[in-house]
């Protein structure tokens, strides 16, 4: 039970690194893509 919820708790750990990882690029992207978008527009 143990070494269950100890690997559990490694999943979710790195899980949640890599998402907050993915979260940021996909909000730099957004950001850029926005300010991009909007220097084209008049």
């Amino acid at each position: 039970m143990l070494i269950i919820n100890k690997t559990f708790s490694s999943i979710i750990k790195s899980v949640l690194k890599h998402g907050l990882k993915l979260l940021f690029i996909w909000e730099f992207f957004r950001v850029f893509f926005h300010f991009k978008s909007h220097k084209f527009l008049p």
